[in-house]
């Protein structure tokens, strides 16, 4: 079970003050098994995320493709996919993505992941992605 799970905060003399708590809770946090987590600080806004018509291509098109092909879920190829382009960090017994979630990606960031993953897929798998139409990404 992977969870994607995101609460606002606020750090304040080294203290980290979290937005709506019972948000947290509500959001899933009871319902994690036990077990070790990685829980990651970083700072609100920064670089702009992917656009939408990037995650269109790489949901609708990539993924989806290769999932296909592979017989992996979509988002174990996505998680396949994102370690493979940015690398692995090891966390909790578990070797887990350094981006594991495409919304981690900044639109640059994504631009590249998206020129990796074409020849990636044709070496690799035999799979011969469509391009992007022009200006989609």
């Amino acid at each position: 079970m992977l969870t994607d799970i995101a609460v606002a905060g606020t750090v304040r003399g080294g203290i980290l003050e979290l937005g709506d708590r019972r948000a947290v809770l509500e959001q899933g946090i009871r319902q994690l098994p036990d077990g070790d987590y990685l829980v990651r600080v970083e700072p609100a806004g920064g670089e702009p995320q992917r656009s939408d018509r990037q995650n269109r291509y790489l949901h609708g098109v990539v993924f989806s493709a290769l999932s296909d092909h592979t017989g992996y879920t979509i988002s174990e190829i996505k998680l396949l996919m994102m370690g493979e382009c940015w690398g692995w960090q090891h966390a909790g017994g578990h070797e887990i993505p350094i981006k594991p979630a495409t919304h981690e990606m900044t639109r640059e960031e994504c631009a590249r992941f998206i020129d990796w993953i074409i020849p990636w897929a044709m070496e690799h798998l035999d799979v011969a992605l469509p391009l992007p139409n022009e200006g989609d990404v």
